[in-house]
């Protein structure tokens, strides 16, 4: 019970009943029956890393992550990373749109940043269907940097967009290539570049996920809590 008494302590919740163990239990059991169909080889596979997700996810929740914040040039960074997504995954006719107010630099941690794109735009790519935009926009004012993805993908449901960055939370078939984890991860990774998430989404309209980062964060290292 400890995994779980860290995620009430860590995430924001509206109603924290949903933090039942009953509320993991199911969408985990939905989980584990898909991987027991596959075959053997990539059933072990895809086990190993459902194993590296939640060990990963527990760290993040038990402080035992180091950050090393640097300078990034986000044009630069962002198409590094939307080059490897598409050598990883099958992006179809997807068209990404990178758009700038005007050209900066900024500081945080490049690794963290990149897990965190990585995965918001995955879940793009897949409520997308492999097919229609993704925009990635970078914006500032004179207290923040302000970085949007969206996609023209199916939206979510109001109720089900207060759950989504809960472990395990799936929301359509259309995300069952994954483990319902890279949400939780990217919220709890977060705190540690000292951001802030915020998500829109509308049923049938698409998504917005909006990571508000602080413009004057310094370079520094912060060490694993003991």
């Amino acid at each position: 019970m400890k995994f779980f008494r860290k995620l009430e302590n860590n995430l924001n919740v509206e109603n924290k009943k949903t933090l039942d163990s009953i509320y993991f239990i199911e969408p985990l059991l939905k989980i584990l029956k898909r991987i027991y169909l596959l075959d053997p080889e990539n059933r072990e596979k895809k086990l190993k890393l459902l194993l590296r997700k939640m060990e990963i996810l527990t760290d993040i929740l038990n402080g035992k992550v180091v950050t090393d914040f640097k300078e990034i040039e986000p044009r630069f960074f962002i198409e590094n990373i939307i080059s490897e997504i598409e050598n990883l995954e099958d992006t179809g006719s997807i068209d990404f749109e990178i758009s700038f107010d005007e050209n900066f630099n900024f500081i945080s941690d490049p690794e963290i940043l990149k897990f965190i794109f990585t995965e918001v735009i995955k879940n793009s790519i897949w409520a997308c269907k492999n097919q229609g935009k993704i925009g990635i926009a970078f914006k500032r004012d004179d207290y923040n940097i302000y970085i949007e993805i969206s996609d023209s993908g199916i939206g979510v449901e109001k109720h089900v967009k207060n759950k989504i960055f809960l472990p395990f939370t799936q929301y359509s078939e259309r995300f069952n290539r994954g483990f319902g984890l890279g949400l939780s991860m990217v919220k709890g990774l977060s705190k540690f570049i000292a951001a802030k998430i915020e998500v829109e989404s509308y049923p049938g309209e698409g998504s917005i996920f909006r990571l508000i980062l602080p413009r004057d964060l310094k370079i520094k290292t912060r060490e694993p809590e003991l």
